[in-house]
């Protein structure tokens, strides 16, 4: 569960926003920033009652806290004493890094010290963790339990749609591949339900779709994609935030994976954070 240092940061963001249907297209680095200060933007807001009886809803939640994962992902922040790994300034970490637009991963260590957290803290205590990551240079976010990394730049895609309601879909190509996201659900007024989100892989003759996410009921769309090569086999991954909820965060890694003569998409590091 998570304290944000940025949450009157977010609150003011989210206060002051243009209105959904304006926002462009940002740069990989603009939506690196926006994950990292888990920058959201709403929906419509709800300003009449739904009959949520009057509907058929798909319960499955995907990711979830259930969801195996082998790795760990941490940004810099404030974070509840139960949201970050005993003793991770120890942990062996590799950084994804960022400037002027250019992207490369390097390790890193990262720094852990107790703090007060003023959500659950009386006076006195320190249950709190904050996290500082020890570097110069921008970094996304730290990585450790992947140990096959290369430390070297990385290439990254930019999508033409930077946030995805129900029916939308987007198509992109990198090393003679083709992608394709495409994302489903129902919407009546400003609520939405049965929210899923898939990718197509194209190579040659083969295709390859799969589940990203499914969200039974939201109040967010899925947002801020970040699409690079991170693990360098020529295929993309993926970092967006999965949570799609106003008091949680949950950055979530997808590597590619080859399995038989398909590519597919494994997540294997997310870190759920909440609010108050």
């Amino acid at each position: 569960m998570k304290v944000y240092l940025y949450s009157l940061i977010c609150l003011l963001v989210l206060s002051c926003k243009e209105p959904h249907d304006s926002k462009s297209v940002s740069n990989q680095s603009s939506i690196l920033d926006s994950l990292i200060a888990n920058e959201k933007t709403p929906g419509d807001e709800e300003t009449t009652e739904f009959n949520w009886d009057s509907v058929n809803v798909d319960p499955l939640e995907y990711p979830n806290d259930s969801t195996p994962t082998s790795a760990y992902i941490l940004s810099e922040g404030l974070f509840h004493g139960d949201e970050v790994i005993p003793e991770a300034d120890k942990e062996k970490w590799i950084g994804l890094f960022y400037n002027n637009n250019k992207f490369w991963l390097a390790e890193t260590k990262v720094q852990a010290t107790k703090t007060f957290d003023g959500i659950l803290d009386e006076e006195g205590d320190s249950t709190g963790i904050k996290i500082k990551i020890l570097s110069k240079d921008s970094c996304a976010f730290v990585l450790s339990g992947i140990y096959n990394l290369p430390l070297k730049p990385v290439q990254t895609v930019q999508l033409s749609k930077n946030i995805f309601y129900p029916n939308d879909s987007v198509t992109f190509d990198f090393k003679n591949i083709k992608y394709k996201i495409t994302t489903t659900g129902e919407r009546e007024g400003e609520y939405f339900w049965n929210y899923k989100i898939y990718l197509t892989i194209t190579t040659g003759n083969s295709n390859t779709t799969q589940l990203l996410l499914a969200s039974s009921t939201l109040n967010y769309m899925a947002e801020n994609f970040f699409v690079a090569d991170i693990n360098n086999d020529g295929i993309l991954d993926f970092v967006f935030d999965t949570s799609l909820s106003e008091n949680m965060s949950r950055p979530t890694l997808y590597l590619s994976q080859k399995k038989g003569n398909e590519y597919i998409m494994k997540i294997v590091a997310f870190h759920t954070t909440t609010g108050c």
